[in-house]
């Protein structure tokens, strides 16, 4: 079984999929609507409160760690405001969830080139070769 599992693509401990937290007073969940956090997002981003933006994608990325689309938002809007380290956290934690998600690769190599990680943007670019010939498989 672990031989059939690893097959299936690289193993890891993401614990940003825990949350623990005591409360004094029980609350009821919050309701996650993904659209509104990105309108906030864009609505900050336009008035130029970049800070606020990438402060509030964080916050939200850590309350809700399983809105997989958020995690990719927060990863863009870190990236717009400059917080390259926090983007691609986020983008990688991304790629481990959804590790054929081309348009999070491509946009994590760009991150790690950013970051002058040539060598992690070299490894994503294979992966990205290996998706595109899968997907595609050349003619004979």
């Amino acid at each position: 079984l672990f031989v059939e599992l690893q097959k299936a693509g690289e193993w890891t401990d993401d614990l940003s999929l825990l949350r623990l937290e005591f409360l004094a007073v029980p609350r009821p969940p919050a309701r996650v609507n993904t659209s509104s956090f990105r309108d906030s997002i864009t609505a900050l981003l336009r008035a130029r409160d970049r800070d606020r933006a990438a402060a509030i994608a964080a916050q939200y990325v850590q309350k809700h760690p399983w809105d997989s689309n958020a995690l990719f938002w927060a990863a863009r809007t870190m990236q717009r405001v400059g917080y390259l380290e926090g983007a691609v956290a986020c983008s990688e934690r991304m790629r481990i969830r959804m590790p054929e998600f081309q348009r999070n690769l491509r946009f994590l190599r760009k991150l790690h080139l950013a970051t002058g990680n040539n060598r992690r943007a070299e490894e994503i670019a294979m992966d990205l070769d290996s998706l595109r010939r899968a997907t595609h498989p050349r003619q004979t």
